[in-house]
């Protein structure tokens, strides 16, 4: 333990290690637009043990009256921002990119979305799969990441590093809860026409690239934004695969990312206000087939 007088430049340098300072500049980013909730509880069903995700947001357009949560005619579009901040010194982030698969959905992938009828229904019925939504900021990526490695940037560094796995696992994870969070609120009244949207993103302060082409002669490119695509069963959202899509940004452009976020969140809004009149028929008329 270092003396009395030498006690803050210790404990300074050893919180410069940590990724806590990453998470407050993020999250003060993120302050102006967003309800911003640091290392806030969720519970992992798999493990049963309650676990923190580093920021949980939700943007300010997702707040409604009360007379307007209570008409039938208004989607109640909720945008979520779930986010793990990571600090990387002693590996580069490598992630290992293929074209974008042929049968490509656009907009959010279902794992990143829940409306009233899956609430309704237990998961049994979606509202939003059916329809076509617009092209969101995961459209613009022309390669998408399935596989990942931590390479060391030092030989002599001993240890294996998880940390990729260890974000991507928390990030489903808490979002698979609160859909269980928000289908709990929802579920009983039938009037509601709620929809909720989640946007995962790893913040990473180290080295990232991309690799393409054969292994043999893999090519390595510097990156400051990869998608990595990854399918996973989860408790909360029954028994299905869901398909999530992750953006992996360097805090240097996290402001760039949340640009392309804000432009998702009013696209979105904007087709279900511009198609009210229609998409507010085939919701009652859903909800009213429902046993």
């Amino acid at each position: 333990m270092p003396k009395e007088e030498n006690l803050s430049s210790y404990l300074r340098k050893e919180i410069s290690k940590t990724g806590f300072p990453l998470e407050i500049e993020i999250s003060s980013v993120l302050d102006k637009d967003w309800m911003v909730y640091n290392n806030d509880p969720y519970v992992d069903e798999d493990e049963e043990k309650t676990r923190e995700i580093d920021i949980y947001a939700i943007h300010t357009s997702s707040i409604f009256s009360e007379n307007e949560l209570k008409r039938r005619d208004i989607f109640i579009v909720t945008s979520n921002l779930i986010v793990e901040c990571k600090k990387a010194t002693t590996h580069a982030w490598i992630f290992f990119t293929r074209p974008r698969p042929f049968d490509w959905v656009p907009g959010p992938p279902d794992g990143h979305t829940f409306d009233f009828l899956e609430a309704f229904s237990n998961g049994k019925q979606s509202f939003l799969e059916p329809l076509r939504l617009p092209k969101t900021h995961y459209d613009r990526f022309p390669r998408v990441a399935y596989n990942y490695v931590e390479a060391k940037l030092q030989k002599d560094v001993r240890s294996e590093s998880s940390s990729i796995f260890e974000a991507q696992n928390q990030l489903w994870k808490c979002l698979s809860y609160n859909s269980k969070i928000w289908r709990e609120m929802f579920e009983k009244d039938r009037s509601s026409r709620a929809i909720t949207v989640f946007f995962p993103a790893i913040v990473l302060d180290g080295e990232l690239f991309e690799a393409t082409g054969p292994s043999a002669n893999v090519r390595l490119t510097r990156s400051h934004h990869v998608l990595l695509s990854i399918s996973r069963r989860a408790k909360p959202l029954g028994p299905s695969m869901k398909d999530f899509l992750i953006d992996v940004v360097r805090k240097e452009n996290f402001g760039d990312y949340m640009k392309m976020v804000k432009s998702d969140i009013v696209l979105i809004k904007k087709y279900f206000s511009t198609n009210r009149a229609r998409l507010a028929k085939e919701a009652d008329e859903a909800v009213e087939r429902l046993p």
